[in-house]
């Protein structure tokens, strides 16, 4: 099992970008994960995390599609 200052530096900064609601989910479905492991280290528990972290993050949608520097330019 992880130590407090493991979990701190391991799983809470990938929940940092979570909204609290999602944030405690994902909390949740990562000690689950990690009980579910016969043994675990930071390596280990920060892949199970980021591996379960894409079913709670949504990035943003963005307001309106890039605009890239090429098509504006004139061709001569």
């Amino acid at each position: 099992m992880l130590s407090t200052d493991e979990l701190e530096a391991v799983i809470l900064p990938l929940a940092h970008p979570l909204p609290p609601v999602a944030r405690e989910a994902f909390l949740a479905a990562v000690a689950s994960a990690l009980n579910g492991a016969p043994t675990v280290g930071p390596g280990q528990a920060h892949r199970i995390a980021r591996a379960i972290l894409p079913q709670f993050f949504r990035p943003p949608e963005p307001d309106r599609p890039p605009v890239h520097d090429h098509a504006k330019r004139k061709r001569g």
